[in-house]
């Protein structure tokens, strides 16, 4: 109808005709935006009642039929990104990782920071072998957003990064990351604890002797931590130190048969060192002589009948520790002695670890005694 047309229609139009015509209109207006209110509160439940059983089916392992359920939600409300990450965790699950990438990444666009989406695409690309890849995403989720409990997920995210660093063999980037994490953390003695223990995994024994010690300071019942405090120790060759923790720890513990077994092996690395200070002459040759009586009855099992088919040179070791063993060498309690027995043990100890299987029940306080010496 043109503009002069609906002037004309109106000038002829009583005012009741018109007041009846707009009211209907209002009317016609008014119920649509209720129908279509309804409309949409009806979709958003159907989407939610989807998304809840979802939930229910992924609980149950039940990935499938959860992955159905997210998808027929998304359907029905496609800007819920609750929805679009739970189909996304789901098909992670399921071993769905390139349905699942897709998704995250939609997520990353209107979330850069989103730390689940991140925490997800470093286990994808982890799996996958992308260790590249996965640092950076783990790094993304750890400094991302959280909507709940964010200082817990971060550390566990740290946790599953260093994890992977030691699968991998990587344990200097292992250390790096446990140095970030020990300034993360709250005053937690478990955190500090388990922390301590992947240092020693990590090779780092110094910075895990200072987080057990630590923890023995801040609680001395600590009977974990006394033990962890002795592997430190043990580790660096502080036998004195390791036996004293190991002590505490077996004393808070009776049922720690391993601090006791430690505490005994590192007694007798101890008894066996003929270089401790302190020492009189005849006790540092004598100790030097068990050094290759060991060393010698450590070769017993490899040995063959007929010593004659082996090199001379074998022989004549052999021959040398035999006759020092038997008693027809008197050696005077000198320093230059001590050495020689030193390095005797040591070239039959070496002599061993080269030609020889490793046997059933190995000389660990030997083994331990030569290394000692020789750094």
């Amino acid at each position: 109808m043109e503009p002069d047309q609906i002037g004309l229609f109106l000038s002829r139009t009583t005012p009741r005709a018109l007041v009846a015509a707009f009211t209907v209109m209002g009317l016609l207006f008014l119920g649509t935006g209720f129908l279509t209110r309804a409309y949409n509160r009806q979709k958003q439940e159907r989407a939610e009642r989807q998304y809840q059983a979802g939930e229910q089916a992924a609980a149950a392992g039940r990935y499938q039929d959860a992955i159905q359920l997210y998808t027929a939600a998304l359907a029905l409300k496609r800007d819920d990104e609750r929805y679009l990450q739970a189909l996304a965790l789901v098909l992670v699950k399921a071993g769905r990782t390139e349905e699942a990438e897709t998704y995250l990444r939609q997520l990353l666009r209107a979330d850069p920071a989103n730390g689940v989406a991140n925490l997800m695409l470093a286990r994808i690309y982890a799996g996958r072998g992308n260790m590249e890849l996965a640092v950076q995403y783990y790094q993304r989720a750890i400094y991302g957003l959280w909507p709940e409990n964010p200082l817990e997920r971060r550390i566990e995210t740290r946790f599953e990064l260093i994890h992977l660093y030691e699968e991998k063999g990587e344990l200097r980037a292992m250390e790096a990351e446990l140095l970030r994490l020990l300034e993360e953390i709250p005053d937690d003695p478990k955190l500090k604890k388990r922390i301590g223990w992947l240092f020693l995994a990590a090779e780092s024994y110094a910075n895990a002797g200072k987080v057990f010690a630590e923890v023995t300071r801040s609680d001395p019942r600590d009977a974990e931590a006394f033990r962890g405090l002795g592997d430190a120790e043990f580790a660096m060759e502080h036998y004195f130190s390791a036996r004293t923790a190991y002590a505490r720890a077996s004393a808070l513990n009776p049922k720690d048969t391993r601090s006791r077994a430690q505490y005994a092996l590192a007694t007798e690395v101890i008894r066996l060192n003929p270089m401790l200070r302190g020492l009189g002459s005849y006790t540092r040759l004598r100790r030097s002589q068990i050094l290759v009586e060991r060393a010698r009855k450590a070769l017993d099992y490899c040995l063959p009948e007929d010593l004659e088919t082996l090199p001379a040179q074998v022989r004549e070791m052999l021959d040398k520790a035999d006759r020092l063993i038997s008693g027809k060498v008197r050696q005077r309690r000198t320093a230059e002695a001590v050495e020689e027995n030193i390095a005797l043990a040591e070239a039959l100890e070496r002599y061993r670890v080269l030609n020889c299987p490793s046997p059933a029940a190995p000389d660990r306080a030997l083994t331990l005694v030569l290394r000692q010496l020789a750094s």
